[in-house]
C-alpha cells in the first residue's frame, strides 16, 4: 500500500494493484466488508469509480458487494440507501462519499491516475 504525496487530510490514498479481474473483485470486496463490519461506515457512503462503462470493467458481473446491491449513481446518489454506488469519474467526482474506490482498468498511465486523483 502506497500513499500518494498529494493526499488530501484525513485517511491516506492507498493505491493497490491487482493482476486481473478477479483478484480486484477480491479486494474491493474484502475491503468493503472490512470497512462496514469493523470501521461502521455505511454501504450508501460508499462509491466505486471507474474510468469505463460497468460493463467494461472487473464490475461487469457483480450485482452486489458483502450482500449489498450494486448500483448506478446515474439514477439518484443517496448516502443513507443500503446499497453501493458505482460511476464513471466523468460523471461522479465521489466528493459527497465517505469512501471512494477508483478502479482504473489495464492500461492506465500514471500520469491518466494523477489527473484522476
Amino acid at each position: 500500500m502506497v500513499s500518494f504525496e498529494k493526499s488530501p487530510g484525513g485517511v491516506p490514498i492507498v493505491e493497490r494493484i491487482a493482476a486481473n479481474d478477479i483478484e480486484e473483485q477480491t479486494q474491493l470486496v474484502r475491503d468493503i466488508e472490512h470497512l462496514i463490519a469493523n470501521e461502521q461506515i455505511e454501504p450508501g457512503t460508499i462509491v466505486i469509480l471507474l474510468n469505463s462503462a460497468k460493463e467494461a470493467s472487473s464490475l461487469a458481473s457483480m450485482k452486489a458487494i458483502a450482500g449489498f446491491p450494486l448500483e448506478s449513481t446515474y439514477s439518484r446518489y443517496d448516502s443513507t440507501a443500503k446499497r453501493i454506488f458505482n460511476s464513471t469519474i466523468v460523471i461522479f467526482k465521489g466528493l459527497e462519499a465517505a469512501v471512494v474506490f477508483v478502479l482504473l482498468g489495464d492500461g492506465t498511465k500514471e500520469a491518466e491516475i494523477s489527473n484522476a486523483l
